[in-house]
């Protein structure tokens, strides 16, 4: 199976999961976005593919990281660098905190993302939403 073809596979797959929540905090400074994940063990995370050049810092944790090309066991403390187009599937091995650094003028992480990111698949956002949905239906009775 060619690289997007697994990947996307697993998205399919994990999108019908349980989604766990992956709080997110973001920083801007200066033209550059930081973009901070905290994945907890045992959670698969699918990402979109990047338009550009971002450095990857893994703070704590160690995590199987897929690229498409190969798969690596990452540990922290870890920084590298990701290349423009490439797209990643993660799996914590142990609770993992990971920020990415992006260059950006703009100071909202929704346009920063949309900015940075291509496009994710649609049938999988609407998953997602319908699962969040549900959650909050069943939290409000």
């Amino acid at each position: 199976m060619d690289k997007e073809g697994f990947i996307d596979k697993l998205e399919d797959v994990t999108s019908q999961c349980p989604q766990v929540e992956t709080p997110l905090h973001h920083l801007f400074v200066d033209g550059m976005y930081a973009r901070t994940m905290l994945i907890p063990e045992g959670t698969i995370v699918t990402g979109r593919r990047h338009k550009k050049e971002h450095i990857n810092i893994i703070v704590k944790g160690s995590a199987k990281v897929y690229t498409g090309e190969e798969t690596q066991l990452i540990t922290a403390p870890c920084i590298f660098v990701s290349k423009e187009g490439v797209r990643k599937a993660v799996f914590a091995v142990e609770d993992v905190i990971w920020t990415t650094i992006h260059t950006t003028d703009l100071t909202d992480s929704d346009e920063a993302f949309e900015e940075l990111t291509e496009k994710g698949r649609p049938h999988i956002h609407e998953a997602l939403e319908a699962q969040k949905q549900n959650k909050q239906l069943k939290e409000s009775k």
